[in-house]
């Protein structure tokens, strides 16, 4: 007993030394921590996509793209203490290029709680210097008051057409 309150305060302390070095508090078992690394985004591109484009002035036609490229990418995140999280999509790739996303963009984000929260979401291509254009998307968490609610661990999913996939 006494060595298994030994290792448990080990564990502790390594979790106190980790939480301090990232700012956020981890919430994980002491049997959970020998793993250092999670998954922490998924990806899929493919050919199989049509865009269609409409005309908004003479002769309002609409026109169809086939073999649009598109990007599915999914990952995980936590609001911070604003109640807040935006990062870059080029941030959960393993391609260090950015991609030149295309409207229209489709963004989910799904709060990982047991009590209420909601979730809404706000995406923006951005360009970030002489390199493709990049999604910046923003996942905000409020309480049921619609106050903003910190430290909301939730998963998202953006569906987007981009013009190069390089998977």
């Amino acid at each position: 007993m006494e060595k298994q309150q030994g290792k448990t305060a080990t564990v502790e302390a390594i979790k106190e030394q980790l939480q301090a070095l990232t700012g956020k508090d981890i919430d994980i078992k002491p049997g959970q921590l020998i793993n250092l690394q999670f998954p922490f985004s998924i990806y899929d591109s493919t050919d199989d996509g049509t865009m269609l484009v409409r005309r908004i002035v003479f002769p309002f036609t609409k026109t169809c793209f086939g073999s649009v490229q598109l990007l599915d990418v999914a990952g995980v995140g936590v609001t911070n203490d604003k109640g807040s999280e935006t990062f870059l999509v080029s941030g959960f790739l393993c391609s260090p290029a950015q991609l030149p996303f295309l409207e229209p963009v489709n963004v989910l984000a799904t709060a990982r709680s047991t009590s209420p929260v909601f979730l809404t979401t706000a995406h923006t291509v951005i360009v970030t210097g002489p390199s493709a254009p990049d999604l910046q998307i923003t996942v905000f968490a409020w309480d049921s008051k619609g106050n903003p609610a910190p430290g909301v661990d939730f998963d998202w999913r953006c569906r987007a057409a981009v013009e190069n996939v390089i998977p």
